[in-house]
């Protein structure tokens, strides 16, 4: 910080007050000004030269303990220059007038040197033969243009934040010195500086055109500040929106259970990723690559790019490092998500088709269908899977084989006599009689019961707690002209295959009830009638 020289407030008090003047002025002290001045430019040499090799090598606005390196040689200039300003001030405090040949020398020995000095950097609030400056105020005008100086160069290196404060703070300093300055005119202080002194404007003036020179840099940063708060609040947004989206991917692939009892659930999802296939994973996609390109592929990178861009850390709940995080996450992780449903419907749905043959004929294509909707739906959860599309396509085909298969089987079928080594007691025609009265009895309104065969012997049927049996059991055919079939025209018959259990520990009548086994069609034309 330049010091205060009392040398010049001893020389306004010479001028303002001609008492104070000697009569016989000293010519030992204009001898040592003459001297001091003539120092002056051999004193600034080496900070000159030190100037020159800065700025060949393209150094001078280079930063250093947070100002330009040219502005600490500046001050060296100042401080050499004011070692002659300070011996010429001397000398016309003592009484030397200006218009002597000699103190007119020393003033075209420092104005020279000052031109000199001012092309290395150096500004000075003074000029000689303008009214000297009282009290510190030259060194408070200085010390808030190199404060500008300095911002101006941080401006240049993109520190704008820093350098806005710098500004800020310098123009709170000369509106402070304007203000006492104007209070001192309106009271008659002399010992403030004046209003109108040529310094406060020539300060003035320094300041306007240092910040002119980053006006440009000002507008490009607040231009990118606009663009880069638009970045961030787009990203904000699609995290807002994209959060249900990822949490009802995750929970799909916790959906258990059997397929047709959890399909509310997984159309949910299926509607959910059917948008995020088709419309929200290339957008999310295409949004994270430019996001990742202009600030960074992590979370910490991002932050770090965007406080350097913003000037400050952004404050949003969640902070854009961690909505940029999650989103990256979400996007390959939601992905993977449907690709696991996908799996576990694509395994279940292809266990159950490789075993198409263990269900009866007259529900294995209604299985196929089932199965074949869990594969539709796995391929939505996972469109680009090459094993599903295929599975897809052999379970169509399968299923054309399977109904042609099953229409033969119907085709091929007779009804059977009752069996031909029946052991009794009872004969198969009075038994298959029975059953067919009692099954009649208990035919749905539009079944037609057509017929009842006897298929085996008498066999042993329930017992009670303690092992013992406690009545019989009779394998039948029963063959039903079903009125679904019937109101439909279809030529088919519906064939039961049954236990008929007794009432009683008796291999005979009456019965209790009847156990399904099994069933398969035949035509209804082939039935005796």
């Amino acid at each position: 910080m330049k010091r205060v020289r009392s040398l010049c407030w001893v020389a306004v008090l010479a001028l303002v007050c001609g008492s104070a003047a000697q009569a016989v002025p000293s010519k030992y002290v204009k001898e040592q000004a003459v001297k001091a001045v003539a120092k002056v430019l051999a004193g600034g040499a080496d900070a000159m030269e030190r100037y020159g090799q800065l700025k060949a090598d393209g150094k001078l606005d280079e930063l250093k303990d947070g100002e330009p390196r040219s502005l600490a040689l500046a001050r060296r200039l100042r401080n050499t220059w004011d070692d002659g300003f300070d011996a010429y001030c001397e000398a016309l405090a003592e009484g030397w007038t200006a218009d002597d040949a000699d103190m007119t020398k020393m003033r075209e020995a420092l104005d020279s040197a000052r031109e000199k000095f001012e092309a290395c950097g150096m500004w000075v609030a003074v000029r000689l033969g303008e009214p000297i400056i009282p009290g510190n105020y030259r060194n408070r005008l200085e010390v808030i243009r190199d404060l500008v100086a300095g911002a101006a160069a941080k401006l240049q290196a993109k520190m704008v934040d820093e350098a806005t404060e710098d500004f800020d703070s310098a123009d709170k300093r000369m509106k402070g010195i304007a203000t006492e300055a104007e209070n001192a005119a309106d009271n008659g202080d002399k010992t403030v500086i004046s209003p109108k002194h040529p310094a406060i404007k020539r300060t003035l003036d320094e300041i306007a055109r240092l910040k002119g020179t980053g006006a440009g840099v000002l507008a490009d940063t607040a231009k990118l500040r606009e663009a880069v708060d638009a970045d961030i609040k787009a990203l904000l947004a699609t995290y807002a929106k994209m959060d249900e989206v990822f949490r009802t991917a995750e929970g799909a692939t916790s959906i258990s259970g059997n397929y047709e009892d959890r399909k509310a659930d997984y159309d949910k999802a299926l509607a959910v990723f059917k948008t995020w296939f088709a419309e929200q994973r290339p957008a999310l996609a295409k949004q994270l690559k430019e996001f990742t390109d202009k600030y960074g592929a992590t979370e910490q990178a991002v932050e770090t790019k965007l406080a350097e861009l913003m000037g400050h850390r952004i404050d949003t709940t969640p902070s854009p490092g961690y909505a940029f995080a999650r989103l990256t996450e979400g996007l390959a992780k939601t992905s993977e998500n449907a690709k696991e449903v996908a799996a576990k419907l694509y395994q279940d749905a292809t266990g159950t088709l490789d075993g198409i043959d263990k269900y009866s004929e007259d529900i294995r294509l209604s299985v196929f269908d089932r199965e074949k909707a869990k594969i539709e739906a796995a391929l939505t959860f996972d469109p680009d899977n090459a094993d599903i599309k295929a599975r897809l396509d052999k379970a169509v085909a399968d299923r054309a084989a399977c109904a042609a298969k099953i229409e033969a089987a119907i085709d091929a079928r007779t009804w059977p006599g009752n069996t031909k080594n029946f052991a009794g007691p009872g004969t198969v025609e009075a038994l298959a009689a029975s059953c067919l009265a009692y099954l009649r009895g208990e035919a749905k309104e539009g079944d037609e019961v057509l017929s009842v065969r006897v298929t085996g012997n008498w066999e042993g049927g329930e017992k009670d707690a303690l092992g013992r049996l406690i009545n019989y059991q009779l394998p039948i055919l029963v063959a039903y002209r079903l009125k679904v079939d019937k109101d439909a025209g279809k030529d088919l018959a519906k064939v039961f295959e049954l236990s008929m259990i007794t009432l009683d520990l008796k291999k005979a009548p009456p019965w209790k009830y009847s156990a399904t086994l099994g069933n398969w069609r035949m035509r209804y034309s082939k039935m005796p009638k």
